[in-house]
Parts: structure tokens; C-alpha cells; sequence
């Protein structure tokens, strides 16, 4: 079987430079060494996760970019993780010797049926479900599942910062007809306005910014900047008629200035979910 137009790269080394490395940081994983091409013991790709009970779990994965592997070319991967497994590596940052938990072996082809059979009933007694292989269609599969959770935590933060720009909207407008009843219906000489927007979505998106997102993250620093003003203030103060006034007058400047930079954000929110929306498998 001829291998997937999505996984054909013009060597071994762009495979796995381009696809598997990639794919390895968006499943959460660190890559820790890669031997370009130099074998070390059977691991092309040393890769590393914390567990939930906070343990470093090293894995290490021999990668391959052929159509399809054989009973007989098998033989080279059960080697590899002999070996994977037996000699431990040096980690290049701290200079300590680690030893793999997990070996892959990965295919952007396919793996015949005898050599997953033969590949398995040679390793599996003594390494249990710590050997693995993924073949093309694998590959393609985690990859979209992978797009698929990315676009879902996307979508909802997005959500989540218009549901905060309609909040703050309403939050200053009451504010502002606060000031109004207070000054103008309740004759009062003197009051307090307290106005708390809310920028906590605001600020986690500009913490980790949307891919591909120009035109919303520009928006968003926007929007952020005019909610940064309002909450400097906090405390609207006045004593007497024109003091009120002029503080009402303030506040609906304010108030514009959020909603119009609010109105621009929500526009760019709302394209940018479209664009997610055409990534959907």
C-alpha cells in the first residue's frame, strides 16, 4: 500500500524532523534527542512526558519511511528495541544516563500482518504493552484526534472572551445609568460608583496566543488596553452638580471606547471561529 499523500515527505529524516516531532510536541510530549539518523542503540527520536503521579517517563522511537515492513525487515525493529531498551541514554541537557519506559516503532507505510504479529509475540513477554507500533493510517488518526482537542479548547476560549466583552458591556452601562439616577432622579450631591470589569479570558489569551490569529490578538491588546484604563479608575467619586455630571460624562467616554474596542474583538472572535470551523474533519 502506496503512503498516505499526507505523510510523503522527500526523506526519512524530513518525516521525522516534519511529522513525527511535531506531532509528538502537540501530544504533550518533550522532545528530548534526536540522532538525526545516527542510530543511538535502536532510538532514532528520545521523547519524555510527566506522569500523573509527577514521574519523567522517557520513550524512545525508531522511525521508518517505507510503503510497507515486512516478516523479514521486522527482524530490524525487534533489534531496535533490544537494544532501545538494554542501553540507556545520555540526556543532553542534564548529562545524566536515562533508561526508556516505551519503545514505538513507527512507520509512515504500513506494517504487514506476520510482522506485527512476529514484532509483538517477540517483545510482548518481556515488555508488556511498553512496545508499540504505529503505521501510516496511526498516525493520520492521532493527528486529527489531536486537531480535533486543539480546536475544541480553542473554540471555548474564544466563546469565553465574548461572553466577557458582552459582561463588561453590560457592566458599564449600569454604571452609567447609576451616575444618572443618582445624580439626576435621587438629586444626590455627592456618591460612588465602583465599576470591576472582568479581563481575566482577555488576559489568558494574550498569555497564549491564538495561532494564526493576527487580526485577534491585535484586537485583543486592544480591547485589554481599554479595560486597563477603566479598571485604573475603579472608584467613580463626585460632590456636587457639576461634578457628576462630569463624571457621568468620563464614564460614557469610557464606556464607548470599551464597547467600540469590545465590537472589533468580537468581530475578529467571531471570523477566527470560522476559520476553526473549516479545520473540522
Amino acid at each position: 500500500m502506496a503512503i498516505q499523500d499526507e505523510l510523503q515527505y522527500g526523506s526519512e529524516a524530513d518525516f521525522t524532523t516534519k511529522y513525527v516531532m511535531p506531532l509528538l510536541r502537540r501530544r504533550g510530549y518533550a522532545v528530548v534527542a534526536y540522532y538525526h539518523g545516527s542510530d543511538e542503540f535502536g532510538k532514532d527520536v528520545v521523547f519524555g512526558e510527566i506522569d500523573k503521579l509527577g514521574h519523567v517517563r522517557y520513550c524512545a522511537a525508531q522511525i521508518k519511511a517505507v510503503s510497507s515492513i515486512g516478516l523479514s525487515a521486522v527482524a530490524e525493529l525487534i533489534q531496535d528495541c533490544e537494544q532501545a531498551f538494554a542501553n540507556p541514554f545520555k540526556h543532553p541537557q542534564t548529562g545524566a544516563e536515562e533508561k526508556i519506559s516505551a519503545f514505538y516503532a513507527i512507520n509512515s507505510g504500513t506494517f504487514s500482518s506476520q510482522a506485527r504479529t512476529h514484532f509483538y509475540s517477540q517483545l510482548r513477554h518481556r515488555y508488556g504493552a511498553n512496545v508499540r507500533m504505529l503505521q501510516g493510517e496511526d498516525l493520520l488518526a492521532i493527528d486529527r484526534a489531536t486537531t480535533a482537542e486543539s480546536l475544541s479548547v480553542l473554540s471555548a476560549r474564544v466563546s469565553g472572551l465574548i461572553a466577557e466583552v458582552n459582561y463588561n458591556n453590560w457592566i458599564l452601562r449600569n454604571a452609567t445609568l447609576d451616575i444618572e439616577k443618582q445624580g439626576v432622579q435621587d438629586k444626590k450631591q455627592s456618591g460612588i460608583v465602583i465599576v470591576r470589569v472582568k479581563r481575566d479570558v482577555t488576559a489568558a489569551c494574550l498569555g497564549s496566543p491564538q495561532p494564526s490569529s493576527d487580526d485577534l490578538t491585535t484586537a485583543l491588546m486592544d480591547y485589554h488596553r481599554s479595560l486597563a484604563i477603566v479598571d485604573s479608575v475603579v472608584h467613580f467619586k463626585w460632590r456636587g452638580e457639576p461634578a457628576w455630571k462630569s463624571v457621568s460624562q468620563n464614564l460614557v467616554k469610557m464606556r464607548d471606547a470599551v464597547a467600540s474596542k469590545g465590537f472589533t474583538l468580537i468581530q475578529a472572535a467571531n471570523e477566527y471561529l470560522k476559520r476553526l470551523d473549516t479545520l473540522r474533519i
